[in-house]
């Protein structure tokens, strides 16, 4: 079936596969659809998806459900939880923007879709900058918390370039970033650098034990460093 999101209205997709799986059940028999649309694809049991995509000269496919079988359990669940949520759109991208909150989505929403936001922000690039974004398929994928790293799996196999933007979680007693950045070894609520689980997991940051050690780290590069080991 080629491409059925024609002429159809996103409800009416939805119970398109609802019935196609039933019939694929009752029936005995294989199905084969192509698309487009989003709206099908969130209905989709993440196993049965295949992704095609076009590098250089030739098609790549991504077979999800290898994927998927390379998981463990735990992982597997999550998965199956929230592809059909927050992460259908990435088979459709070849860029992800993660970010936490309403904020932030109003703000990347305002900057990928005006001109003369882009040009105040990149006066110097001749708007070269602002075109590309406008022009890449880019998700933004918005994961309410500091989750991002549960994606990480995904985005990879994809081969999707991602930027994460997160908030430190710093200790909340502080109210200044003198107080955030003054060292405070010792204190039990100070022994690790941060409660982020994104960026424990990219920096590894068991190893430090204040966010001046994390400032310090920015300050030299090795955030960049340890970015690009992981991809």
């Amino acid at each position: 079936i080629e491409e059925p999101e024609n002429h159809m209205h996103p409800h009416m997709q939805q119970m398109l596969v609802r019935y196609l799986y039933e019939a694929q059940e009752n029936l005995n028999f294989q199905i084969i659809l192509t698309t487009h649309s989003s709206d099908i694809v969130k209905n989709l049991e993440i196993e049965d998806i295949r992704v095609l995509k076009k590098e250089k000269n030739k098609t790549q496919e991504y077979d999800l459900s290898v994927f998927m079988k390379d998981l463990d359990e735990d992982k597997k669940k999550f998965y199956e939880k929230f592809f059909g949520v927050t992460m259908y759109p990435l088979i459709f991208s070849d860029k992800a923007i993660f970010y936490e909150g309403d904020t932030e989505r109003l703000f990347f929403e305002t900057l990928l879709s005006r001109t003369n936001v882009l040009g105040a922000i990149f006066p110097e690039s001749d708007n070269s900058i602002g075109r590309r974004l406008r022009s890449s398929y880019i998700s933004l994928i918005q994961v309410s918390g500091d989750y991002a790293h549960r994606y990480f799996d995904f985005v990879d196999y994809l081969d999707i370039r991602t930027v994460v933007f997160t908030d430190i979680d710093y200790a909340k007693k502080f109210n200044s970033l003198d107080e955030i950045k003054e060292e405070r070894k010792g204190e039990d609520e100070w022994k690790k650098i941060s409660s982020n689980s994104v960026l424990r997991t990219i920096l590894d940051l068991k190893a430090y034990e204040s966010v001046q050690e994390l400032f310090n780290l920015m300050q030299e590069g090795s955030c960049v460093e340890k970015v690009n080991e992981i991809g």
